[in-house]
């Protein structure tokens, strides 16, 4: 599900072809100078195609509220943006998206919310454990992507068309 770039000399330290790498010939996206290739998943990546509105947590915290209020201000669904690489992965609450698609950003969305109400950097979080896994964006690689979470069934939606935020770790160089 993600876009993913692997640097050459992964390739070559392994005595592959670092053309064969995601990312190398024919990218799907340049990002800062480096080419990424959509990768579609697999088990081995993706954890889950849905989660449960009623049970989510991150860290222990229940998320279920945060659900609820949100529904109660009519938004349908959130989109999420995540990235990662080498040592870490990042979650980002991109939008909150109402049935007809139109779309608040963050800033909007949380100013409709009290304290109590919950953390939407703690809902990205945990909506993309629930897909990718504890240890999404952990490994010699970048990757960035995107995905629609329906705050009424638990679906989670790959968003082929993703962009990285712009605070994204494939913003850097670490291929010089």
């Amino acid at each position: 599900m993600p876009f993913m770039h692997v640097p050459a000399e992964m390739a070559e330290e392994y005595g592959g072809d670092p053309a064969q790498l995601p990312g190398g010939a024919n990218p799907d996206q340049i990002v800062a100078g480096k080419g990424f290739d959509y990768f579609g998943g697999g088990e081995e990546l993706v954890q889950a195609s849905s989660f449960d509105p009623a049970s989510l947590e991150f860290d222990g915290t229940p998320l279920s509220g945060l659900i609820a209020k949100l529904k109660s201000l009519g938004y349908a669904a959130v989109r999420v943006k995540y990235d990662g690489g080498y040592d870490e992965g990042f979650a980002h609450f991109d939008a909150a998206l109402a049935p007809d698609g139109d779309g608040d950003p963050p800033a909007a969305v949380a100013a409709r919310l009290s304290p109590e109400d919950g953390d939407l950097e703690e809902l990205a979080e945990g909506l993309t454990v629930c897909l990718l896994g504890d240890y999404y964006g952990t490994g010699e690689y970048e990757m960035f992507g995107a995905f629609l979470a329906d705050l009424a069934t638990g679906a989670l939606t790959d968003l082929k068309d993703a962009e990285p935020h712009e605070h994204a770790v494939v913003h850097q160089s670490y291929d010089e």
